[in-house]
């Protein structure tokens, strides 16, 4: 009942996120030596180099680098020992991509290194507890506006993914509107 009740704070919040420019605590984290740090889309966004809108390429990595952050960052848990990224259709992400996560604390693989069934997620070579982050460009709106869905997988039950608009402003991605959210 919690973890349905964080989610449900979850999705309140990136609601609001799109809504307001001022900081939303979505969840103390404790990392490294017990120091809580605040998890929002907006330091997640800090943390990223803006990347400018062309070559298009690069404007759909950033996107896609931000969602998968933003999973990562949300749902952290001291079961999930591992991140494994799905770049569509159970592809890895391209070459150089992960090494875009090298700052975080926790390991970020491609899909191809991950195992999967109803119980959960594990890494295929140390059996390693893990998730799965997945994340799409469904559509361009317009040069700087693109809808996008992603997702999440630990379990058959701790799984959640949204649909969203992504907006360019002030140099960053950031999320503008929700169209769809799920959870189980």
């Amino acid at each position: 009942m919690n973890k349905l009740i964080n989610i449900v704070n979850l999705v309140l919040i990136i609601c609001l996120a799109g809504c307001t420019s001022s900081t939303i605590e979505t969840r103390k984290v404790k990392e490294g030596g017990g120091k809580n740090e605040s998890v929002t889309l907006e330091t997640i966004q800090e943390r990223m180099n803006p990347i400018p809108l062309t070559p298009e390429v690069e404007r759909d990595t950033a996107i896609r680098e931000m969602l998968f952050r933003y999973v990562i960052a949300s749902n952290q848990n001291e079961k999930i020992k591992v991140w494994f990224i799905d770049y569509g259709d159970n592809l890895d992400p391209p070459s150089g991509f992960l090494q875009r996560f090298a700052d975080l604390k926790i390991k970020v693989k491609g899909i191809s290194e991950a195992t999967h069934d109803l119980n959960g997620v594990y890494d295929s070579v140390t059996q390693i507890r893990g998730a799965i982050a997945y994340a799409e460009i469904i559509r361009w709106l317009d040069e700087t506006k693109a809808e996008v869905k992603f997702s999440y997988y630990v379990g058959s039950l701790w799984a959640g993914g949204e649909t969203v608009i992504i907006s360019y402003k002030d140099g960053k991605w950031v999320v503008s509107d929700i169209i769809e959210v799920w959870i189980s």
